[in-house]
């Protein structure tokens, strides 16, 4: 069986699956990645789009949306899931604290502390 769903004004998404519970758990997978990024968190900029970025040893690959709104560049990102490589949405930090502009981040260059720790994305 195929499910569609629209899930904004340009995007439609479509499942194929031996079963409604299969097509369900596709369908929750990609609207997990395709729904909700068509505006930014940071600024409310409605031209985004999705980015990918390879680690120089080509061993990861960073998923994320940019705001592509002069003078914002504000992303958010999609972690990986070790398991079944199934993307999700990064909602909170490190400390497991929800992000502040719904997990849009701004990248404030590189900063080095004197503990020689790097730069780090903030909201703005």
């Amino acid at each position: 069986m195929k499910v569609q769903r629209k899930v904004s004004a340009t995007t439609i998404l479509e499942v194929e699956g031996a079963t409604a519970r299969a097509c369900f758990e596709a369908m929750a997978a990609l609207e997990a990645v395709f729904h909700g990024y068509e505006v930014c968190g940071v600024c409310g900029g409605k031209d985004t789009r999705y980015e990918l970025q390879h680690s120089r040893d080509m061993k990861y690959t960073y998923y994320k949306v940019r705001c592509q709104a002069e003078g914002c560049g504000a992303t958010f990102r999609f972690g990986e899931r070790t398991v079944d490589h199934v993307l999700f949405p990064q909602l909170t930090d490190d400390q497991g604290r929800a992000k502040p502009n719904g997990g849009w981040e701004v990248y404030q260059g590189e900063r080095k502390s004197a503990s020689g720790e790097g730069a780090r994305p903030v909201g703005r």
